[in-house]
């Protein structure tokens, strides 16, 4: 019952993040959501590491769901925004690839780090790694796009 009740949480929080998105885009623009989603992503998956008991676990739920729910629609439209209307089927395409190498590899590779060193710090390391990459990676295209 437990597990059903965060499963629900999660997509309803999903759906919250999805309708606040667009609305909360135009006001502080999409970098910033990017930004805001990896921090959610960090609190959610930090959270689970050091959870003592099941009221730390929602709030990771609720934060990983709202990172999920405002972070992947952004970062679709930015994949598409600035490409042709007639290489926007293949610019998709090119997302989806890039999130599907991360939905095998993201829990291979945590498994990996799992069963080296135990969960909760599989979490931690996850969740620094995740805080590192996404920050980087969207100051970096931020920069590359600046230059342009």
């Amino acid at each position: 019952m437990t597990q059903s009740i965060l499963v629900t949480v999660s997509i309803g929080v999903v759906i919250v993040g999805n309708l606040l998105a667009t609305a909360i885009v135009r006001r502080i623009g999409a970098r910033r959501m990017v930004y805001l989603s990896f921090a959610l992503l960090f609190a959610g998956v930090g959270s689970a590491a050091i959870a003592p008991g099941l009221e730390l676990i929602f709030i990771a739920q609720i934060c990983l769901g709202l990172s999920q729910g405002i972070g992947y629609p952004v970062l679709m439209g930015m994949s598409i925004q600035r490409v042709a209307n007639a290489e926007r089927a293949t610019a998709m395409g090119l997302h989806q690839a890039v999130y599907a190498i991360g939905m095998f590899g993201g829990p291979w590779l945590s498994g990996i780090l799992a069963d080296a060193m135990g969960i909760r710090p599989m979490f931690g390391v996850t969740a620094v790694a995740c805080l590192a990459l996404g920050m980087f990676g969207t100051y970096w295209l931020a920069e590359r796009e600046e230059r342009r």
